[in-house]
């Protein structure tokens, strides 16, 4: 399920700045992630 939510967050950010390339694509959502305590050992990342 996280795919379909990561891949409009993707087309999002390359809407909204489409010179990045794919990996500042995925740098600007992997730094602009929450972590949160709750989620631990129960999903992947624990990113929000």
């Amino acid at each position: 399920m996280a795919t379909l939510h990561v891949t409009g967050v993707a087309a999002l950010v390359k809407s909204a700045r489409s010179s990045y390339t794919p990996i500042q694509i995925k740098d600007a959502i992997l730094r602009t992630t929450t972590k949160l305590s709750s989620l631990t050992g129960k999903v992947g990342t624990g990113d929000l």
